[in-house]
């Protein structure tokens, strides 16, 4: 019984040590999964709890400043990189209302200039 629970005790810090490392590498997804298998099968919530809540604090600031990215390519019209800006703030936060409008919108501008560009090379030269 007792190797049993040093076992759980080894595989929940070898956990938490990968977990540290998928937040200090900015992996929140990773993190999150990880965190998600770690809750399911964990009697001991402490440990647990204070890494859930620093992962929500790590996700928060990476869906404004991801977010943020990519209103900033959208305003110098790098339509492309706005959309993959705010692709990883859905990522992160698939319920993120602004940044699904946003995307629409940057894809609704990207295929229309897609369209501009194929009618350009279709249509004869202006003489």
């Amino acid at each position: 019984m007792v190797q049993k629970k040093n076992i759980q005790l080894a595989k929940l810090k070898e956990s938490l040590a990968q977990f540290d490392k998928h937040i200090q590498q900015k992996e929140y997804t990773k993190a999150q999964n990880l965190m998600a298998r770690l809750e399911k099968t964990n009697r001991n919530k402490a440990h647990i709890q204070e890494r859930q809540n620093l992962l929500t604090v790590k996700i928060d600031q990476a869906v404004e400043k991801s977010y943020q990215s990519g209103l900033n390519q959208y305003s110098a019209e790098n339509y492309q990189r706005a959309l993959n800006y705010w692709k990883r703030t859905l990522t992160l936060e698939p319920e993120h209302e602004k940044a699904l409008e946003y995307s629409q919108r940057a894809e609704r501008i990207l295929k229309r200039l897609q369209q501009l560009r194929v009618k350009q090379k279709v249509s004869p030269p202006s003489q």
